[in-house]
């Protein structure tokens, strides 16, 4: 049925929304379900409709991005996720600016401020996923090694875009604070998983002491910036891989529970299955690693044998 939709109104926006909200949403239902088949629908839909010269605003290139940045850390579609930001570059040049403004700077209304960092957490995904399969192997390819260290400059060097003032000081923090919480937990995690890199990087800072010592301080730092939003804040409805990455690995603590309250009030507000999947993954976490494993959330998701990773 996808497919003929493809072919008898792949210029249709209405089909090409209704496939995103299908590939967004039939998780919440069935944590089980990947929602691959929907995602690989409005891939084809957006190439089509792109190299048939017709408008496709940024927001539907920068959505499609984000549900396959949550899928590349999880999913086992290997043709998933887009292997480079460029791509997305290449999807959301053909939109012409509205009345004159530069896109970036115009806020997305599903990614805020950060739409150009996605592409980047989701190339570390789609990496981390690969080493958890086969991590000996690519390790000794000079090609792999040169992808992690350019996923690592990349996420290093990303910038803020410069969004119009009339946003609002508060909103702008807002923003501001999960684009660096979300870069730091795919620093984080790229980390974790390239040990050599993770020692590289140690070994260029006097204060840190040890590799788990520089983890830590990382997801301490993201949870810094998320204690910035407000728990009422709608962001929330986006943060699963900086709770969950930076989360995981702190200690015992007010942070904790202030955790807790978030995804006690996500679930109130929502009342998803799927939000609360996520709390009982990170309490489960939390209860391994107090008791010595040095588990990763992805482990653990693997072993309930959910594909799909949701906000």
């Amino acid at each position: 049925m996808l497919q003929k939709d493809i072919q008898w109104q792949s210029n249709s926006i209405e089909v090409l929304t209704s496939v995103l909200l299908l590939g967004a949403t039939e998780s919440w239902f069935d944590t089980k379900n990947s929602c691959s088949m929907h995602l690989d629908a409005a891939r084809q839909l957006i190439l089509h409709n792109i190299s048939s010269g017709l408008y496709i605003p940024p927001f539907f290139a920068h959505w499609l991005c984000w549900i396959e940045t949550l899928a590349s850390f999880v999913s086992d579609d290997e043709g998933l996720v887009f292997s480079s930001p460029l791509t997305y570059t290449s999807l959301t040049a053909y939109a012409t600016p509205m009345r004159g403004n530069d896109s970036n700077a115009v806020i997305d209304p599903f990614l805020g401020t950060w739409t150009t960092l996605m592409p980047l957490v989701g190339r570390v995904g789609g990496i981390v996923r690969r080493l958890r399969r086969n991590k000996d192997q690519l390790l000794e390819s000079d090609d792999f090694s040169n992808l992690i260290h350019t996923a690592e400059t990349d996420l290093l060097e990303w910038e803020h875009p410069q969004p119009q003032p009339s946003l609002g000081a508060a909103k702008l923090r807002h923003f501001y604070s999960i684009a660096e919480a979300y870069r730091l937990s795919a620093l984080l995690t790229l980390y974790n998983y390239s040990r050599d890199l993770l020692y590289k990087r140690v070994g260029l800072i006097d204060e840190v002491v040890t590799a788990s010592e520089f983890l830590s301080q990382l997801a301490y730092s993201a949870i810094v910036l998320l204690r910035q939003i407000p728990v009422d804040s709608r962001l929330w409805n986006v943060c699963a891989i900086p709770i969950l990455s930076a989360g995981q690995l702190i200690p015992e603590s007010p942070n904790r529970d202030f955790l807790r309250s978030v995804m006690n009030t996500l679930a109130h507000k929502t009342q998803q299955a799927a939000v609360a999947e996520v709390g009982k993954l990170l309490e489960d976490v939390w209860r391994r690693r107090d008791a010595g494993n040095e588990v990763w959330w992805m482990d653990l998701l693997e072993e309930t044998g959910h594909p799909m990773l949701v906000n």
